[in-house]
């Protein structure tokens, strides 16, 4: 299997569709705000925030590797609307935690990594696409994600995500996230955050988060 192949479809263990997230972004108001994506991967949240008019798009995560992809697509994009390279930042190698504390946002949208599988489900296409079993794609990620990626780390991704949204909403931050089931159906971010924050639905298992 060739570099380019790879790099053409296996974009990212838990990738985010940007369909999905355009239609998050229709529902909500980010006009002339600071948004951060602090687990952004190939960079869906920013791509599909660029037509709404932020006053920033912030994306960071700690796997340096998926760098290269969200440039490549951004090349493309400034290629052919008007949007200022300086209203993005974008950051790689560097925690979650880290990242809101380096950077001043208002907004957090975010997709919170998957605590029980290395491959989500919205990447059912992958094994179709490539020819590969489900578990011949997580095999080639497993080794390739790095020590502190909290994907598939179970209690200790929770606990790190719950700490995550803690400390964004104590700070009076709007939090837009991801509450996604896994393990077919029988865990879920919704369920496990229910009676811990006030949700707001907003399109498909995207919600408004705020502290009770």
């Amino acid at each position: 299997m060739t570099y380019k192949y790879i790099f053409n479809h296996l974009l990212h263990p838990q990738h985010c569709s940007l369909s999905i997230m355009n239609r998050v972004f229709d529902k909500i108001d980010v006009q002339n705000k600071m948004i951060i994506d602090p687990f952004c991967g190939t960079g869906t949240t920013i791509l599909a925030g660029l037509e709404k008019n932020p006053k920033l798009l912030i994306g960071t995560d700690i796997q340096p590797d998926f760098a290269h992809t969200l440039r490549y697509q951004l090349v493309g994009i400034m290629n052919t609307r008007s949007f200022s390279e300086d209203r993005i930042a974008i950051e790689y190698g560097i925690d979650a935690k880290e990242s809101l504390a380096k950077y001043d946002y208002e907004m957090v949208i975010t997709d919170p990594p998957n605590p029980f599988m290395i491959l989500g489900y919205s990447n059912i296409r992958h094994p179709r696409d490539l020819h590969m079993s489900g578990n011949e794609v997580k095999k080639y990620w497993e080794p390739r994600l790095v020590k502190d990626n909290l994907i598939n780390k179970q209690n200790e991704t929770i606990q790190y995500v719950k700490e995550l949204f803690d400390d964004i909403l104590s700070k009076k931050k709007e939090l837009i996230v991801n509450l996604f089931a896994t393990k077919n159906g029988k865990w879920s971010y919704l369920e496990e955050f229910k009676g811990v924050y006030l949700t707001e639905h907003i399109s498909g298992q995207w919600y408004n988060l705020r502290s009770i």
